[in-house]
């Protein structure tokens, strides 16, 4: 596992207690059918395959990949903000990592899209708000 996917897997545990609570509140979108194999791969620029997992979906291909994931559903919109806040505030400071791995918030939902790559590339900014966009098109608002 990279340092990047560790610090991701570590963001998500030390964010579980809040996110546990908030995601029993709301009914779950499926991740693969809110941002599908398809729109990925438009994005991204490689073909993909979509894995569906417990409230995530993992992006693979020979040419990288990545995760979509819905970390909670909340009662309101201004409580996902407030969710977010408090994970993105765990988050190292000035980590290059940041440049690969986003949480954002659509109505009542949390949710976090991050990118399996070496390093982060001229596009991944670019490729990481089309994502995020992409993904707020699906969830409601």
């Amino acid at each position: 596992m990279s340092t990047f996917e560790t610090r991701i897997t570590l963001l998500f545990i030390l964010g579980m207690p809040l996110l546990a609570a908030a995601a029993a509140s709301g009914e779950v979108p499926a991740p693969c059918q809110v941002l599908s194999a398809e729109v990925w791969s438009s994005i991204m620029g490689y073909t993909a395959t979509a894995t569906p997992g417990d409230m995530l979906c993992t992006y693979e291909s020979k040419s990288g990949g990545g995760q979509f994931r819905i970390m909670a559903v909340v009662g309101t919109s201004a409580e996902a903000e407030a969710g977010a806040k408090r994970i993105r505030d765990l988050q190292p400071k000035g980590n290059p990592n940041a440049w690969r791995g986003v949480v954002e918030t659509q109505g009542s939902v949390i949710f976090s899209i991050s990118l399996f790559q070496a390093a982060p590339t001229d596009s991944t900014a670019s490729q990481l708000q089309k994502l995020v966009a992409a993904a707020k098109q699906k969830l409601p608002k």
